[in-house]
């Protein structure tokens, strides 16, 4: 009978003798066009801050400490979970001529990188956003904007993106990226916004 308390007294501490040598890792990623920090604190009370790409947190049941971890070391340890990782959203704009469908000449010349990147994206869902400036009515801008959408949504589906996966849609005057009073006409606001995500 002296034996079981003995038994279980070895077996926690052999189970806790493994948890002590448990360790966890916490890494920052990178956050694109944004700087960004993480408070790390272990169980020993101490805090260490991840503001560097790739700044890693070893935290044991003894220590916390401060790594920097190479992207490829991250990617080879982390796979499973890299992979899981939802892909950033991809943003483009294209810009056309007043009152039409036409692309501007710079817009046209940007359209077969732009769709070559687009069609690349691995099981991608594509937002095709058309907008207007403010010169027309508004009935009038919602049809042109929609228009426009559906222009770059039938050249994306040319070059291989599944129609399924792209939505077009036109938003009129509604979210330009120059606010301006009516009748005002505004290149900046005359666009097909498209979203890969």
């Amino acid at each position: 009978m002296t034996r079981t308390p003995w038994l279980l007294a070895l077996a926690l501490t052999l189970a806790n003798v493994g948890c002590a040598h448990q360790t966890e890792r916490v890494v920052l990623l990178p956050q694109e066009g944004r700087r960004s920090a993480l408070d790390v604190t272990g169980p020993d009370g101490r805090t260490v801050t991840l503001s560097q790409p790739y700044a890693e947190a070893v935290v044991t049941s003894r220590e916390t400490g401060l790594a920097q971890v190479s992207a490829d070391t991250v990617a080879q340890r982390y796979s499973e979970v890299m992979a899981a990782i939802p892909m950033a959203v991809k943003r483009f704009s294209l810009f056309f001529v007043t009152g039409g469908t036409e692309l501007t000449r710079e817009s046209e010349s940007q359209i077969p990188a732009i769709l070559a990147e687009v069609a690349q994206a691995p099981a991608a869902e594509v937002l095709v956003i058309g907008h207007t400036d403010r010169v027309g009515k508004l009935e009038a801008n919602d049809m042109l904007s929609l228009k426009r959408a559906q222009l770059i949504r039938t050249r994306l589906i040319a070059v291989g993106v599944p129609a399924s996966d792209t939505v077009a849609i036109g938003r009129g005057d509604r979210e330009p990226l120059v606010v301006t009073a009516d009748q005002v006409a505004s290149p900046r606001n005359r666009r097909v916004d498209i979203k890969v995500r």
